[in-house]
């Protein structure tokens, strides 16, 4: 695609370029990121990419789309145990791409019309939690923008490992945060710094969760 836009007439004093792909095998499309230039600027150059693509990927056919707008949120009280409920799970569990990808299959199977633009991110170190005994994690997602999206963010449900997870609006801000927080029966707390976002920290006791946004 690069080299097809540099053969064409510059937009704005510069070719448009593709920063990076990125393949979600899973649902079947490429997500292309322009470097300076947005979709309509480019939009009357895709025809003859279209068959650029096409010869070099090898594709049968597809179809360029505008991308949607996206949105960071955080699922909360995500149980740990692969069975969605229970407190057996191994660290070694939470150290490989077969779980965040099943995380992510699953948030979309379960929830119709919400898609994930990328890997899922557990909060906090995992071998902490392992230590402490926690039986439930935080999970930041960047998901797309959809109507079925802001519906769960309104409600603060969403449906993932068999149940009714908590869902809050991710809000980044440009400073650092430290973060006190204590997991499953532990009452020393810890303190870890994020490089950004709001974190909401969940702190258990044995009577209730609670989580404070910080």
């Amino acid at each position: 695609m690069n080299a097809y836009f540099a053969n064409q007439p510059k937009l704005g004093g510069s070719s448009p370029y593709v920063k990076e792909a990125r393949l979600r095998a899973d649902i079947r499309c490429i997500y292309a990121r322009l470097t300076a230039h947005s979709y309509g600027q480019v939009a009357g150059m895709l025809a003859g990419c279209h068959a650029v693509v096409m010869r070099d990927l090898g594709l049968p056919d597809f179809t360029f789309v505008r991308d949607t707008a996206k949105v960071k949120v955080l699922v909360i009280c995500v149980p740990l145990a692969d069975t969605g409920r229970g407190s057996i799970w191994r660290v070694e569990d939470w150290t490989n791409d077969k779980v965040y990808d099943g995380l992510r299959l699953d948030v979309e199977k379960s929830n119709p019309g919400v898609f994930t633009a990328s890997r899922p991110n557990i909060l906090g170190p995992i071998h902490v939690m392992k230590e402490n005994k926690a039986t439930t994690c935080q999970i930041r997602l960047i998901q797309e923008k959809t109507l079925e999206v802001e519906s769960a963010l309104r409600t603060g449900k969403i449906y993932l490992r068999g149940a009714n997870r908590g869902i809050r609006l991710w809000t980044d801000t440009s400073q650092p945060k430290c973060v006190t927080t204590a997991y499953s029966w532990d009452t020393s707390p810890r303190c870890m710094q994020r490089r950004r976002g709001v974190v909401f920290v969940g702190v258990t006791t044995r009577r209730r969760n609670i989580f404070a946004q910080r």
